[in-house]
Parts: C-alpha cells; structure tokens; sequence
C-alpha cells in the first residue's frame, strides 16, 4: 500500500483532496493519514472504525462531493457493471477530480495460469488496456507487486460512455476456459509431493487460501484430508472457518504450538510473501528444520 500510496501523492500538491471509494476498515487512508498530505475521507458501508472522516455509506446520485482524487483500489472486480459504477462517480464528483484505480493484472494471471486466482468474489478481470479503455484521457498507467496488480490514473471527466454502452452487448463476449489452469494447478501439486507429507499448512486466509483449498479438495481429496489448518497473521480471522472447506484458521502462534517438526509442509498463498515468511520462521524456531516450505 506504500508503493501505491507513493504513486498517488507524486502527483497532487500539499492539502489536496483524496477520497477513497470503498475503503474497507481503513488500512490504506490511515498511511493517508499518518503521512498529513491529503486532506482525505473514505466511504464504504462495512466500516466500523471510529475515524469521523471514513463514513458508513453507500453514494448515490443524490451526493455531490468534492475531489482532487478519487481512489478505487480493489473495487471495480467486484462491481457486476463497473462503467455504469464510474459513470455514476462522474456524476457525484467534479469534472476537475482525478482517479486513480487499481486491480488484478489479468495478464500476470494468464502467463501464470493461476487457477485459484478466479474467484467468486471477483466478477470482472482486466487487462491493462481494458482498464485505459474507460477513459479517453489518461494521466499514467503502470504494474507492480511483482507484476499481479496494475494501476491507472486518468481524468474522470474523460469516461467514455459510447465505448462503456458497447460493455452491454452480450454478443461480444466470448466463453473463456480454465481447463489450461486446472491442467497447470494439478501439475504443480504433484511436484509438491504432498501424498508423503504427515500435515499440511496453507499460510494465507485471504481468497486465494480459500480458492486454492475449494480446488485441492475437488481435485485431490486425499492430500486435502491432510490439511490441519490455515495460518493468517489478522487476528480478526483467527478461530474462524475457511468458506467452502471448513478448514480452521489459526495464528502464527498458535500455528507454531500445532505443526509438528515431522514431514510438514506450509504452502505459502502469495509468493510476494515466500522468502519473509520462511525467513522469519526458520530463524526464530531453527529447530524446526524438516518443515518444507512450498511456494503455491
């Protein structure tokens, strides 16, 4: 979220007005708000801090706000109908305002077959070149994390509602097939040698941990019967149950308490993540020297 934060505030002055739309519990407007650049404010239903400049709201027609930039990120793969959503956020904000989106890269899905990153919170995927599609004015668009997320400045104003209504027709959208990802996820498991392995761990309770164990369950319910439980450093999800699976969540504490030094394997979700995890692990318990940490 630095990285990201970064980005954005490069190209606004001192006091600007930043709005983020769909904010969650806050965790990227408070480097907003540590950092005292912005003059910010966040909107999204779930909230349930207590920052009076995040309010617990959905926007409709009937809001006019003010904005230097507006900030989407991770918004619009949820939104069945996304430029109808920006064509309704061209009409609350002024035609000054700037925004600044970010998603999943489609193509760093593709070239990697990602099976597990399909998901049913998702229900749109883009390319770099969709998300310029929107707009007929674009200020920068880039990639980073690795590669997996991209984002696009561009002028709000700029929408292009004749190319969006093209959106609608049904006709030009064609089928796409996972089978290539399947094939490339069963493969994988495979190499993991996961059948002479006595416990399993995912690290990593987030969409891709519940996507990759829906997936393991269906397509190997024998090595899925060896999973324990799922690790996640957010104490808000700790003792709670992975959808679909059922698979228990747990700290890295008590994570620590449960594996046993014996044949287990942790399969690490996010790859970005993989070298700090086992890092940190191995040199805080060094004993624990026959765990196998697996890249997903």
């Amino acid at each position: 979220m630095q990285e990201v934060y970064s980005i954005i505030k490069n190209k606004f002055k001192k006091e600007s007005k930043l709005v983020e739309i769909g904010c969650g519990q806050g965790q990227f407007l408070e480097i907003v708000k540590q950092d005292k650049f912005f003059n910010y404010s966040g909107y999204d239903k779930v909230y349930k801090g207590k920052d009076k400049k995040i309010f617990s709201k959905y926007l409709n027609n009937n809001n006019k706000l003010d904005a230097d930039v507006i900030v989407l990120r991770h918004v619009l793969e949820h939104i069945p109908s996304p430029h109808s959503f920006l064509k309704k956020l061209k009409y609350i904000f002024p035609k000054k305002s700037l925004i600044f989106i970010e998603v999943p890269r489609f193509e760093w899905i593709e070239k990697n077959k990602v099976l597990f990153d399909f998901t049913y919170e998702h229900v749109n995927y883009f390319y770099l070149n969709g998300i310029k599609y929107f707009f007929n004015k674009i200020i920068e668009c880039g990639v980073f994390f690795n590669g997996q997320y991209m984002y696009c400045l561009a002028e709000l104003n700029s929408l292009n509602e004749n190319k969006c209504s093209k959106l609608e027709n049904n006709k030009l959208w064609k089928k796409y097939s996972l089978k290539k990802y399947i094939n490339k996820f069963c493969k994988n498991i495979k190499k993991m040698n996961l059948d002479k392995k006595k416990q399993i761990w995912i690290w990593g309770a987030g969409t891709k941990g519940v996507m990759f164990l829906h997936h393991l369950s269906v397509q190997f319910p024998k090595i899925f019967k060896k999973v324990n439980g799922v690790v996640d450093v957010n104490i808000l999800k700790k003792n709670l149950y992975i959808p679909s699976t059922g698979i228990k969540i747990y700290s890295p504490q008590n994570f620590i308490k449960k594996i046993k030094n014996n044949s287990s394997a942790v399969i690490i979700m996010n790859n970005n993540y993989y070298s700090e995890i086992k890092k940190t692990f191995n040199s805080n318990l060094p004993c624990f020297k026959n765990i196998q940490f697996l890249k997903s």
